[in-house]
């Protein structure tokens, strides 16, 4: 799990695991759930099958990223510095906020709202690049809010290629889901967004990380 942020099904854990499918696993799976070390996700279709176990310990996301296997001492300034710090810090942001959807539905003042929370996401073909959603927030005013979560160490600002993405990713979810509710793309940044032509473009709310814990 640790090495597929967006989490893995149970079939695919069988397959990487070559476990069997049956109570045992089942088991495994609940303990590690209920002590806090992975999350169950839905899909949009609630099907068994496409629910996600994704890996939610942030120590033990560390550790498996950047100290098992690791010859000699750990030099703090280069892990900083590189790539694989800065992808682990947006999957940290992303379980943040996984952690504390109704905080997040708090601050999008629909807390009294009745929703359904889930993941989405539509496999690529040679024909169709796919897309991925990590939290949909669906409402019964509605409304659905598609949430992004994007950790940057500073105001983050939009730029084409991103925006391009995110309409991307919502016009492949209306395609693919035929839903007639008004769609909202919710950005959630730990420092803020600029407000430009690209955020004005595509983005209906911003949420902050500080609003994670009011």
């Amino acid at each position: 799990m640790a090495k597929k942020n967006k989490g893995l099904t149970r079939s695919e854990i069988i397959k990487l695991t070559k476990l069997s499918s049956g109570g045992g696993l089942t088991t495994m799976l609940q303990e590690l759930i209920y002590c806090g070390f992975i999350t169950q996700i839905l899909s949009i279709n609630k099907t068994k099958e496409d629910t996600l176990y994704r890996l939610m310990d942030e120590y033990s996301i560390f550790y498996l990223k950047f100290i098992e296997g690791k010859v000699g001492k750990n030099d703090w300034v280069k892990i900083d510095n590189s790539i694989t710090y800065k992808t682990w810090c947006g999957y940290a942001f992303e379980n943040l906020c996984l952690r504390h959807v109704e905080n997040i539905k708090n601050s999008l003042g629909i807390s009294a709202v009745l929703t359904s929370d889930y993941s989405w996401q539509l496999k690529g073909t040679i024909n169709n690049k796919g897309a991925q959603i990590d939290l949909v927030i669906d409402r019964n005013d509605n409304c659905i809010n598609l949430c992004e979560a994007k950790f940057y160490d500073t105001e983050y600002e939009l730029t084409k290629v991103y925006t391009d993405q995110l309409q991307h990713k919502k016009a492949q979810f209306l395609t693919s889901t035929k839903t007639k509710k008004n769609i909202f793309t919710t950005l959630i940044t730990a420092n803020g967004a600029v407000i430009n032509k690209y955020y004005d473009s595509i983005i209906t709310n911003q949420i902050k990380i500080e609003d994670l814990f009011n």
